[in-house]
């Protein structure tokens, strides 16, 4: 039980949560920049193999651009894999046009003269992501064009995601575990830790819950500590669970006196430092809500904004 009540408090410390999210966000951040930086580099990468292909291409047809089935033989042994079209054109014709099934349906025109400059760039096609590159034949009117895949690349980059989250949670987790075993071990410590004695003369909370007369008469109810009760003028008898009672003789042991709200909860609950404000809140709500229902003013427990709580007398 004792265990379950520090796991409880440990899930419910806002500070905890607070450490956990900012851990959450700095390896998001650490993941999504590497990420980036990995994935860039890895494209540049892609796009500079792809253009090294185009330029060995062009430099093998250039040296006969009059041999249509040659130039046919020299893009046949480059369209495969990761090449999904090579493209021939001279003098504004295409001489050559190879395609995978894949991008059948993409419409490639010649270009004029004044277009057929060195280009690289990126296309989605039917779910393929390709670079396209145009390489202008030297010293006449042509060019070769090539599509290449970058998918793997793209596919790379996603396991590497899966394999950063991954880690990523293992850390998280890790660090959230250790967060979770140093506020526990602060808890049990706070509840292991011996109460300080008061100066002498002075008296404590939990002293002055011992009624030192078995009843006291305010404002027209009667707390009979012998009974545990309170009696109204008229006769009636409140019965109230423990803790509301143990909070009114507390209240009523000094009536006018504000009571700071520690001071109320350390009197309520003196073995359970996980108790919090709200706790002492909600059992004064309690309180005032079973007086209010049997005829006792809810005005009876004053709450000093800032200081605590007092009776009025």
């Amino acid at each position: 039980m004792f265990k379950q009540r520090l796991r409880h408090a440990v899930w419910r410390n806002r500070t905890f949560w607070r450490w956990v999210g900012a851990i959450l966000l700095v390896t998001l951040l650490f993941d999504g920049v590497y990420l980036y930086r990995s994935s860039s580099e890895l494209m540049i990468e892609r796009t500079e193999q792809a253009q090294l292909l185009a330029q060995t291409v062009l430099e093998s047809i250039s040296r006969e651009p009059g041999d249509d089935q040659k130039i046919r033989n020299q893009l046949q042994r480059v369209t495969f894999g990761s090449v999904h079209y090579a493209q021939f054109v001279h003098q504004g014709e295409v001489r050559v046009n190879l395609r995978s099934p894949d991008v059948m349906n993409l419409k490639l025109d010649p270009l004029e003269r004044d277009q057929q400059q060195p280009r690289t760039e990126r296309l989605w096609v039917d779910g393929l992501l390709l670079i396209d590159i145009i390489r202008p034949l030297p010293d006449s009117d042509g060019y070769i064009r090539l599509g290449v895949s970058l998918n793997t690349a793209f596919w790379l980059i996603l396991k590497e995601a899966g394999s950063i989250a991954k880690v990523s949670l293992a850390i998280v987790l890790g660090l959230g575990l250790l967060l979770s075993a140093w506020f526990m071990l602060r808890s049990r410590n706070r509840v292991e830790e011996p109460h300080s004695l008061p100066p002498l003369g002075e008296s404590s909370p939990l002293v002055m819950m011992e009624p030192k007369q078995p009843t006291v008469r305010l404002n027209g109810f009667l707390i009979d500590d012998m009974r545990k009760t309170i009696l109204t003028d008229g006769g009636r008898s409140i019965a109230l669970p423990p803790k509301e009672y143990s909070l009114i003789r507390l209240l009523a042991s000094q009536p006018g006196r504000v009571f700071p709200e520690e001071e109320i909860r350390l009197a309520l609950w003196p073995d359970d430092p996980l108790m919090t404000r709200k706790d002492t809140t909600h059992y004064i709500y309690l309180l005032r809500k079973r007086l209010k229902e049997n005829g006792v003013s809810s005005n009876f427990i004053e709450n000093v904004r800032g200081h605590g709580y007092k009776v009025s007398i």
